[in-house]
């Protein structure tokens, strides 16, 4: 059994007890002492009836609340590096790339590609050829300089209005090798067949081929020109195909009007351009030779 005299109820009651009893005494003080001790008997039994009751019912406490948990902050993520594009002068207007674009010399594939605009960088505008289908800008990658950039993969931010039409640069010359090849029949013409080397950068897409005898004196082919001119090999015979890529090696032909002796002294005069009908960037050479015997 607990031990109550240790119990806060158990003082409660005592000290409940003996003011009963004392009051008992006080009211009933002409009683039998009979009375007066059965009385004591009934409130000393209720009395430790009520403390047991006490004693016996759990004590309640205060339910203990458990510190809040501290979360780690996350780390910030790195910094991730990305090339910056060149400050824009303030109230120029601004180009940015779809999609990664070549910046050339001039409006066009024939010249040289001199940077880059890649997606998603800017540069300044700084001008644009008279169709609007080209615009130079700040080159991104050579600080100081222009390039030219085709409107189709770029767009435009700001006023253009102020932005200057820019002369193209004169297309750069086309760089070929060229020499004889042979002298055979195509059918029932003569041919002199010629050997292309295409050493520049762009592809070829036409031709015009002269050929002189320079002892007689005269023209024997042309001047003719084709937009599907060259030839895989020179047991072929014209008409060929109309692209001569960049790096590769192509002959053409012309079917003579006469044979001229052999060992008189030739020329032919060889036009190559990089679009059709002559046009675009162009290059020139002349090569002599000896009229081989048939």
């Amino acid at each position: 059994m607990k031990n109550l005299k240790n119990h806060p109820s158990y003082l409660l009651l005592l000290g409940f007890v003996l003011l009963s009893v004392s009051l008992a005494c006080s009211i009933f003080g002409g009683s039998s002492e009979e009375e007066d001790l059965l009385g004591t008997r009934v409130a000393l039994s209720n009395t430790a009836t009520a403390l047991q009751a006490a004693v016996e019912q759990p004590t309640q406490t205060q339910p203990q609340v458990e510190p809040a948990q501290e979360t780690e902050s996350p780390e910030p993520e790195e910094a991730v590096e990305t090339e910056s594009s060149p400050p824009a002068e303030p109230g120029a207007a601004t180009i940015s790339a779809s999609v990664n674009t070549n910046c050339r010399e001039g409006p066009g594939q024939d010249y040289e590609i001199e940077g880059y605009l890649l997606k998603n960088q800017s540069s300044t505008v700084i001008g644009k050829d008279e169709t609007g289908n080209w615009w130079v800008i700040q080159n991104p990658d050579k600080p100081g300089e222009e390039c030219w950039v085709w409107a189709e993969t770029t767009t435009v931010s700001g006023d253009t209005s102020a932005v200057a039409e820019i002369e193209p640069p004169p297309l750069p010359d086309v760089e070929i090798a060229v020499g004889f090849s042979t002298f055979t029949m195509c059918g029932p013409d003569p041919a002199l067949f010629f050997q292309i080397d295409n050493s520049s950068g762009p592809d070829l897409e036409s031709v015009r081929l002269t050929i002189k005898d320079l002892t007689e004196g005269d023209t024997v082919f042309g001047p003719e020109q084709s937009n599907s001119p060259f030839l895989a090999s020179d047991s072929d015979c014209p008409p060929g195909v109309g692209t001569l890529p960049a790096g590769a090696v192509g002959y053409i032909a012309g079917k003579v009007t006469r044979l001229s002796l052999p060992a008189a002294m030739m020329q032919a005069t060889i036009k190559v351009c990089t679009q059709e009908s002559l046009g675009g960037s162009c290059g020139e050479k002349t090569v002599q030779f000896a009229m081989p015997a048939p």
